[in-house]
């Protein structure tokens, strides 16, 4: 999610930033552009905003046909776009005083990955390819819908003590899942009990007769 990167994003950046001289406007061009970037990579993926899920679940209760590779080949050239724009909006705006920047010692006596670190990685890409290849693979009707493809990656994690219970209560925005679905549960409700098409009549004989 857009979420928590953008939070990860912040803590790779504090070091950077603080090699940067007093006042050096970059500072602040490299936090805006991750809140920026952020909310533009947000659009790129099915599942890489809360808004993104209700919308792919949307699409699915109306019979269109899009997939995890379909949303991201729409997304993706209109989001790089955005992301060049922003990039050259940021340095213009925010033009940095420092021109080369050396990280050696940020870099130095990095430790090398661990087995927990590589196993992470590796559920999350399988992960990944699982979501962009349901479909296109047809794996609906043997494995279910493709939100199997996201509760496998729960299990994994906590039965092999990636997570633990603490992370289980406390770690996860329980809220936000919570919210969507019972986003997903009120539209379902509205259309159900056609306060929906009632609602849409309105709003059309509303702009019609304006």
């Amino acid at each position: 999610s857009n979420v928590p990167s953008s939070v990860l994003c912040v803590s790779i950046s504090l070091p950077i930033i603080h090699q940067l001289p007093a006042g050096d406007p970059f500072a602040k061009a490299l936090l805006l552009g991750i809140a920026f970037s952020n909310n533009i990579g947000g659009m790129t993926t099915p599942i890489a905003s809360p808004q993104n899920v209700i919308a792919f679940a949307a699409c699915e209760q109306v019979g269109c046909n899009l997939t995890f590779t379909s949303w991201m080949f729409f997304s993706l050239p209109f989001c790089g776009v955005l992301l060049l724009a922003t990039w050259a909006l940021l340095r213009y705006r925010y033009p940095p005083q420092m021109h080369l920047l050396r990280l050696t010692d940020l870099t130095r006596d990095q430790p090398s990955l661990k087995g927990s670190q590589v196993l992470a990685l590796s559920i999350t890409v399988s992960t990944v390819v699982a979501w962009a290849l349901w479909k296109p693979l047809q794996l609906e009707p043997i494995f279910g819908s493709m939100g199997v493809a996201g509760l496998v990656p729960v299990c994994l994690f906590f039965s092999t003590g990636l997570l633990e219970r603490e992370d289980f209560e406390k770690g996860l925005n329980w809220t936000v899942l919570v919210l969507i679905g019972g986003g997903l549960a009120l539209g379902h409700v509205m259309e159900r009990s056609y306060l929906l098409h009632i609602a849409s009549s309105t709003i059309v004989a509303a702009l019609g007769g304006a």
